[in-house]
């Protein structure tokens, strides 16, 4: 499993050097940008299309975004600028409620209203984010992935009981988001790209990669490679078992 996870790893310290003018742009943008982490009322609008590089046929279709908090502050322009309904977002799935309820720049009219009155379904999701090592004399690693393995399979029964129960194209639109759409986030979207659309971890990884190749997650954090190599590994004989099974209690 170590080997396995360092060949994770060494995926994404490949993407490190990418030069500028290679990039897409906002990834430029998001360079030349000075966070300021006491409010997103300031944060650009990092949302950003995922598309699987291994596409499995599903329908409808499904269309995945990632980004920070401020994709989500940023969300009635999107909505309203966006050229196709079908590429609006209608799910909106959070792995920071802690930090919603006290970042600054947050709606007046607080999350749960600003997310109803774009009519989105909003799904949350408390995850910590603890720094791990990668050593096999250490159990914390694989402790906080189990926990982190655990929250993407709540995840997955939640999103496709409520897939299931939304057969309209216009509701296929899911945002994956956390505090700065890094680690959490983007780790539950492969989750949910190995799950859903039966990749393996490494593809799911690229497809993150070829839309934000600056994008550098889990540096700190080798649970997310033992986390996401044993939901491949064990997809089919356990999680989505599991997970099916789940859904067809609720």
């Amino acid at each position: 499993m170590s080997a396995a996870c360092a060949a994770l790893q060494r995926m994404i310290e490949s993407t490190l050097d990418v030069p500028i003018e290679d990039q897409p742009t906002l990834d430029r943008l998001l360079a030349a940008h000075q966070y300021h982490f006491g409010d997103i009322s300031d944060w650009p609008n990092d949302i950003c299309e995922i598309l699987p590089g291994e596409m499995m046929s599903l329908e409808p279709p499904e269309i995945y975004f990632l980004g920070s908090l401020a994709a989500c502050r940023h969300l009635r322009t999107h909505q309203e600028t966006v050229p196709l309904s079908h590429r609006k977002v209608s799910v909106v799935l959070s792995f920071c409620p802690r930090e919603m309820t006290r970042i600054r720049g947050q709606p007046e009219v607080g999350w749960k209203a600003w997310f109803e009155d774009l009519q989105i379904r909003w799904f949350t999701f408390d995850v910590d984010d603890p720094r791990t090592y990668l050593d096999d004399t250490n159990t914390f690693c694989q402790e906080v992935g189990n926990a982190w393995l655990s929250s993407w399979m709540d995840m997955c029964c939640a999103l496709l009981k409520h897939l299931k129960a939304t057969t309209q194209r216009e509701e296929r639109g899911i945002l994956f988001h956390c505090f700065g759409g890094v680690n959490r986030s983007s780790a539950a979207l492969c989750a949910w790209l190995i799950f859903r659309r039966q990749l393996s971890a490494e593809a799911a990884v690229q497809s993150l990669l070829t839309a934000r190749p600056t994008l550098h997650p889990w540096k700190h954090r080798p649970h997310v490679f033992w986390a996401l190599r044993t939901s491949e590994k064990n997809l089919n004989s356990f999680v989505r078992p599991r997970i099916f099974a789940a859904v067809q209690e609720l």
